[in-house]
């Protein structure tokens, strides 16, 4: 589920709000097109929410690549399997709202959740690398890892999207932003 949320994150440019609040009623496999239409937050004495996107311009359809495709039909199987698995203790509610990524009982994925994965994620890849003895010292350096924020990985698919000569209005629009400036400010 993490290697799906990294995936939409930098093919699509989505926030973690905006993946969190994604269902299965979101992706279109045939067209291979997600649609954003609603975000997930944390609201202090509220707990974890679903609610709008965070502007008009936020709702949007967004093509995925072939291998995007892939992974999420391999996704939905395995969570199948979760699912058959955890039998009456799966979320009586993910009929109605299926969320794509949960918890391991149905629940929709907790909005620090992503988060802190990818920091525990980033530090045992770096302790991994300075710890294998086949790699030389002066090689490890430019194998560490930056510890950053699961946000920077929108900021990743933009500079990916720009570096393929992407016009700033698509790469606004894939972004959800309203104003191409907010994206060249940014």
């Amino acid at each position: 589920k993490y290697q799906v949320a990294v995936n939409i994150a930098i093919f699509c440019g989505l926030r973690k709000g905006e993946i969190l609040g994604l269902t299965w009623k979101d992706i279109d496999f045939e067209n291979k097109i997600i649609k954003v239409n609603k975000s997930r937050a944390y609201i202090a004495r509220k707990g974890e929410v679903t609610k709008s996107t965070k502007t008009e311009s936020s709702k949007r359809v967004i093509s995925i690549p072939d291998s995007l495709v892939r992974l999420l039909r391999e996704y939905k199987l395995w969570q199948n399997g979760e699912k058959a698995k955890c039998g009456d203790l799966w979320d009586k509610e993910w009929n109605e709202t299926p969320w794509l990524l949960t918890q391991w009982n149905g629940k929709g994925m907790d909005y620090n959740t992503l988060t802190q994965w990818l920091l525990k994620f980033i530090r045992r890849y770096n302790k991994n690398i300075l710890q294998d003895d086949s790699i030389p010292e002066e090689k490890k350096e430019k194998l560490i890892l930056p510890v950053l924020s699961f946000h920077k990985l929108r900021h990743t698919s933009a500079t990916l999207l720009i570096g393929q000569n992407a016009d700033i209005r698509t790469v606004s629009s894939s972004l959800g932003h309203a104003k191409t400036s907010t994206t060249m400010n940014i």
